[in-house]
């Protein structure tokens, strides 16, 4: 008698959780028909808003294509399209300036000429329906640029053909462009020495990475073995450095009366690259850049005397790649 009262207990039990279970799935399939398709108001907006870091490839010709991504907000598929003008915006670097540099002008971002740049179709940029955003292609010619400079690009979405422009915030984007080429990095020293007479006793060890900054294809600049960039009369020692086709490296002064001459053979003045594979990781490898400089120039001390100095010191970058299916370099770090 007691097992069946538990029994039938148990079945009441049972009805009332089904009762619940439905009564409940039917409450949330009505408020899933109250939804409606789009949940925010769709916004055009630059993806990759804000400042960002725009790293060109110096090309042999000096032109560059790279492409912007135009996106639109929202929750519901696009039933249309949506055309979207992109425009160039001086007032939003001069606001970022400001803001983080105040009056310190000599930090200040350069604008981009107008010369050194084309937006595709004048920035009109059409997001097709069912898309969520479309590419901008902006083609630059490096060659025009002064590379001592330091440029951005500011740009915002100004106006759409239907729906509305993202916040400020969203909208537009400061593209600091980032020129490199294949030896424009920072290489750190081994054996380094600044020679301060013709004695070769008379050194002393150079510990200071060198920074070797894009001018072309194939010409880095760098200040001269022993200057440092802190330094109030740098400018003096600026030196450009060019790789041959031979690997060789040649040296010429921004300023010729420091009267500046490679040391030495070949050997002694040359950039080698080699790469290693990880063994555990595929397609990750390390790429090693290293260069070898030996070159003497005229150095005047803050007192005003002139003597000669010679630089010599090997140094080195690594860096880690992975690569793509095709060998391209797709990540660096």
């Amino acid at each position: 008698m007691g097992t069946l009262i538990f029994n039938l207990n148990m079945m009441k039990m049972m009805k009332y959780r089904l009762l619940f279970l439905y009564i409940l799935g039917m409450t949330v399939a009505a408020c899933n028909n109250d939804l409606p398709d789009e949940l925010f108001v769709k916004r055009v907006v630059i993806a990759e808003n804000g400042f960002q870091d725009l790293r060109l490839e110096y090309p042999e010709d000096g032109t560059v294509n790279t492409q912007i991504t135009i996106s639109i907000s929202g929750t519901s598929v696009l039933s249309k399209d949506v055309e979207a003008q992109v425009k160039v915006c001086p007032d939003t670097l001069d606001d970022y300036n400001y803001e983080r540099f105040v009056q310190d002008t000599m930090l200040y971002y350069t604008l981009l000429p107008e010369d050194c740049y084309t937006l595709e179709n004048e920035g009109k940029v059409t997001i097709k329906k069912g898309d969520e955003y479309a590419l901008l292609s902006v083609q630059f010619d490096l060659s025009r640029l002064d590379m001592f400079k330091d440029y951005v690009l500011p740009l915002e979405v100004s106006s759409v053909s239907d729906y509305e422009v993202g916040e400020p915030k969203y909208r537009k984007a400061l593209f600091h462009l980032n020129i490199l080429n294949n030896f424009s990095y920072v290489y750190t020293p081994s054996g380094a020495k600044v020679y301060n007479s013709g004695d070769n006793d008379d050194y002393t060890a150079w510990t200071t990475d060198l920074t070797l900054s894009t001018l072309n294809y194939n010409t880095c600049r760098m200040y001269a073995g022993g200057v440092y960039e802190t330094d109030t009369d740098r400018d003096k020692y600026v030196i450009q450095v060019t790789v041959n086709s031979d690997s060789t490296l040649s040296y010429t002064a921004m300023t010729p009366e420091i009267n500046l001459m490679a040391e030495g053979d070949a050997s002694q003045n040359r950039i080698s690259i080699s790469e290693s594979p990880d063994l555990l990781v595929q397609n990750k490898s390390v790429i090693t850049t290293t260069l070898k400089m030996n070159y003497s120039y005229t150095y005047t001390s803050p007192e005003g005397y002139p003597y000669h100095r010679r630089f010599e010191g090997t140094f080195t970058n690594d860096r880690t790649v992975f690569r793509d299916k095709d060998g391209n370099i797709r990540e660096e770090w």
